[in-house]
């Protein structure tokens, strides 16, 4: 009687502690782990490179799947060592911060998505403070719109920064600027100061480009400052050049704006070579003169790539003829 009881019992017992055991393995899960998440590197000079490594462990009782590392921007780039962790076993993220493009404090994140069901998302956290080497006042050339042959002139003060003093070697400019430069250091201080002048017999232009400062120091051998704007004569048009793509006949193109900066002078007509165009002139509404020009491809235009100029003939004396070039692929209707 007793062994029938015992047995009856242990009946009992079994499917019990079966279902204990499957369902402990069926609730084990991983869990992400970093001991230090974020990381300050302090103070740099702009254009130098952080590199950092974040140690990433599994501190779950099954694998651990990092789907993706994601840094806040493209400035930053984070690959990880292995994309599966083992529990109990750790991965690195190799972290590489460019401060090219920035001044002052930062702040960057990593987002790491995995497949731990508490924390799905780890954030990785970069700091620290920017400071420039070198500083140009002001720290770009924007002139506008300047009248060609005119005595435009402009000057870039060059300093040090956190105890550094500049050494300029030459000055130069890129993109053929129509512009020439000269250096000298400013009278009883550190600092340098750039003379930029407008060449002489410059024809009307759009001018964008960099001026390059080339420096005695291996650390940051050159500084580049942005220039742009545009040289005037009696008119000037934008875009300078249309190139269009692929269009079918009767199908518009990009217009054509005229600003007319002598007063006195006008359009007198415009024409298409080959005549595979039609334009259409108008006023535009403003403060200055302006005039846009809509062209049109011709429903006899041939199928095929086409290239040639929009031809505007004006009253100027020195601009009698500006002409805009085109080019693009003419598809069947």
């Amino acid at each position: 009687m007793r062994i029938v009881e015992f047995m009856a019992g242990l009946l009992l017992i079994l499917p019990s502690t079966g279902f204990s055991q499957n369902q402990q393995v069926s609730t084990a899960k991983p869990a992400i782990f970093c001991a230090e998440p974020k990381y300050d590197f302090g103070k740099i000079y702009q254009g130098k490179k952080v590199e950092h490594e974040f140690v990433i462990e599994n501190k779950g009782a099954s694998t651990l799947n990092v789907m993706s590392v994601q840094p806040s921007c493209g400035c930053t780039t984070a690959p990880i060592s292995q994309n599966v962790v083992e529990p109990g076993k750790t991965a690195t993220i190799k972290a590489i911060f460019d401060s090219s493009r920035f001044e002052g404090a930062v702040h960057k994140t990593i987002t790491v998505s995995s497949n731990d069901p508490n924390h799905p998302a780890l954030t990785l956290e970069l700091t620290g403070m920017i400071v420039k080497m070198y500083e140009a006042i002001p720290p770009f050339i924007n002139f506008q719109r300047i009248k060609k042959n005119s005595s435009f002139e402009t000057q870039i003060t060059v300093q040090g920064n956190e105890g550094r003093k500049p050494n300029i070697t030459s000055v130069s400019f890129d993109n053929d600027l129509p512009f020439e430069a000269t250096f000298a250091k400013k009278p009883d201080s550190e600092d340098y100061i750039i003379t930029v002048k407008l060449k002489s017999g410059i024809e009307p232009r759009f001018a964008s480009g960099s001026l390059i400062i080339a420096l005695q120091d291996a650390d940051l051998p050159k500084l580049q400052i942005p220039v742009n704007g545009q040289i005037t004569g009696d008119i000037s048009v934008f875009p300078p050049k249309i190139t269009f793509g692929t269009v079918k006949p009767k199908d518009m193109l990009k217009k054509i704006l005229i600003t007319l900066d002598n007063p006195d002078v006008s359009v007198a007509s415009v024409d298409v070579e080959p005549p595979i165009l039609t334009t259409t002139t108008t006023t535009r509404q403003g403060g200055m003169k302006m005039l846009e020009i809509q062209p049109q491809v011709k429903e006899s235009a041939p199928v095929g790539p086409v290239k040639g100029t929009i031809n505007i003939h004006t009253t100027s004396k020195e601009q009698a003829l500006v002409t805009v070039p085109f080019e693009g692929v003419i598809a069947e209707h």
